[in-house]
């Protein structure tokens, strides 16, 4: 069983990720339109890693507060 504070914590880290992931995406875009692909190749598997990482957290957020709902 899952406390308020853990779905709290939960939640922040899952806002951080998707935080992360939107500013790779627009730094990654605009290192590609100044400098070319090469240079910005990184931002691009940064947003990657947050987006499965931010999906991660949602599903273990969704599913704790699915199971202190039922208990």
């Amino acid at each position: 069983m899952a406390t308020l504070k853990e779905i709290r914590i939960i939640k922040i880290l899952e806002i951080a990720w998707l935080v992360i992931a939107i500013a790779s995406i627009i730094f990654g875009a605009y290192e590609t339109i100044t400098s070319g692909i090469g240079e910005s190749y990184l931002f691009f598997i940064f947003t990657v890693i947050a987006g499965i990482m931010y999906g991660m957290r949602r599903k273990q957020r969704e599913r704790l507060q699915d199971e202190s709902e039922n208990d």
